[in-house]
């Protein structure tokens, strides 16, 4: 059945992800551009996952003048990724556009259709090489001049195509560019979806330093602004009179007794960091601040609240808000990101109008205190028993969950391995041990998931049996043409259900290029 979507970016603003999943079935996110995160990336991922709404994919505009620039951005964008708690079912959708070729032109460097395509094979085969599923964006033009079909077949493919049905045969249509949704104000891109959705799992958020430092850092390179205008433009409008997209969200919210848009912002900033750490939910994150209010925007109210409720110290933790004296007042404030002996570095609002990360020495004079905000403090045993009862995922999409959430990951799945295995030991059956041999040969990653896979899908203990009386070394290729290698040599006998299926999966096209290469003892 054809789902609906929408594919959003900065440029959309604010968005009120309760209304936008009213009225759509998924949505795919920018995750950046050249190794720029959008600056809404990590909100917007949160804001789906506390509505409860598919992210099918992301995609990242490209700006690489060569293929090696072109695998650094794949490699950026999976770290954003793994950051944003975003598993490997998300699609990685390569953008090679208009824009593209144009700044490159300014660089002295030209892309036609043999960069492109390299470009593109470059950045997706390096998605596929760590587990991820790589596809392509392209418009009608593109698809016809810079593209050779044989090359897009080997990806999922996501067409922009605005005349009616799709032109060509493809996964994703994006349909228009004026559409309209519940919640986001303007015009946004809407999108056709021709396959299933798979039921994502329900993850548990945790509000933790590493979260809140991931939103801090995406902010960096944000200037203030001359006037009310721009203001969602890290860069437009650049000024010295205190205007900011910070202040402005947070009026918004009421978080304040007043509008704060005009006045210095370095605490405005922070209190930002922790309205959208708590997923824009202003009682919420002022509570995570020790604010008990009147809620003042200054450096000298937050110091108050955490002296107020024993939360201040002269030693720094990660995830601190450090306060700056001159002259025996507080005059600035910032998140502390690093601590190393007598340095910290941090991230602050407001310093030479920007947001920017800076360093400084312990007991110099200037550093103060620290504000020590409530973050999560869940146990190892805790977070097990959640991770049993479901709230994480599995997986690889369990693992990028926790570490974004700012949890030791390692600690955690050793103690669900030790609650699992004192639990009533089962018979292993043929497939359990086909499926633990490949584990050992590193055909497949996590072997439990695979053995709950087996239940689910018809002729897979077949193939793991089959693979792995064969394989004994493995070379990956494309799963289309192992398929087709494993009906010559008569190891399966229904190629169709495979092709349609090898996806369904994580690592099962993998496994099946693997069987198709193996050399037999």
């Amino acid at each position: 059945m054809t789902k609906k979507g929408i594919d959003i970016s900065t440029w959309q603003g604010n968005v009120d992800f309760s209304k936008v999943a009213t009225s759509v079935d998924f949505v795919i996110l920018r995750e950046g551009y050249r190794q720029t995160t959008d600056n809404r990336f990590f909100e917007y991922v949160k804001g789906c996952k506390a509505n409860h709404i598919p992210i099918l994919g992301v995609y990242h505009f490209t700006y690489a003048l060569n293929e090696a620039q072109a695998v650094e951005e794949a490699r950026f964008c999976i770290e954003n990724m793994q950051k944003a708690g975003l598993g490997k079912d998300v699609i990685v959708f390569f953008d090679f556009e208009y824009d593209t070729v144009k700044k490159a032109k300014a660089a002295g460097v030209v892309l036609g259709k043999t960069q492109c395509m390299a470009h593109t094979k470059a950045f997706c085969e390096y998605i596929k090489s760590q587990g991820y599923k790589p596809g392509v964006y392209s418009n009608i033009d593109y698809y016809r001049n810079m593209y050779e079909p044989s090359l897009l077949k080997k990806y999922i493919f996501w067409l922009a195509d605005y005349s009616g049905g799709p032109d060509y045969e493809c996964s994703f249509q994006q349909y228009s560019s004026i559409g309209t949704v519940p919640g986001i104000g303007g015009n946004v891109d809407m999108d056709l979806y021709f396959g299933e959705l798979s039921e994502q799992p329900e993850i548990a958020t945790g509000y933790t330093a590493q979260a809140l430092l991931a939103i801090a850092a995406t902010e960096i390179g944000y200037h203030e602004k001359a006037s009310n205008a721009d203001l969602d433009n890290p860069l437009g409008n650049i000024g010295s009179n205190n205007w900011t997209k910070y202040a402005r969200d947070l009026a918004a919210a009421g978080y304040y007794n007043a509008n704060k848009n005009g006045f210095a912002w370095c605490d405005v900033f922070i209190d930002w960091c922790f309205y959208q750490l708590a997923g824009r939910n202003a009682a919420k994150a002022q509570e995570i601040e020790c604010q008990t209010g009147p809620y003042g925007a200054g450096c000298t109210f937050s110091r108050k609240y955490y002296q107020q409720q024993g939360r201040l110290y002269t030693e720094p933790q990660v995830g601190d808000q450090v306060f700056f004296t001159r002259n025996g007042e507080i005059t600035h404030t910032g998140i502390v990101e690093t601590v190393s002996g007598n340095r910290i570095t941090t991230i602050e609002g407001n310093s030479s109008d920007q947001v920017i990360r800076r360093s400084y020495t312990l007991g110099d004079g200037y550093v103060k205190d620290f504000g020590r905000p409530k973050y999560d403090a869940k146990t190892i045993e805790e977070l097990a028993r959640e991770v049993l009862a479901g709230k994480w995922g599995v997986a690889d999409y369990r693992k990028s969950a926790l570490t974004a959430a700012g949890y030791d990951y390692a600690a955690v799945q050793a103690r669900v391995n030790e609650l699992v295995k004192a639990s009533t030991v089962q018979p292993v059956s043929e497939a359990d041990k086909a499926i633990d041999k490949l584990a050992e040969l590193e055909v497949i990653d996590s072997a439990d998931e695979w053995k709950k896979a087996v239940s689910a899908v018809k002729y897979l203990d077949l193939l793991l049996i089959k693979a792995a009386e064969k394989i004994i070394s493995a070379r990956i290729d494309s799963p289309e043409e192992s398929i087709d290698q494993l009906v010559k040599d008569g190891i399966i006998n229904t190629p169709d259900y495979w092709l349609a299926h090898y996806q369904d999966i994580p690592d099962l096209g993998a496994l099946l290029c693997a069987l198709a290469w193996a050399k037999k003892g």
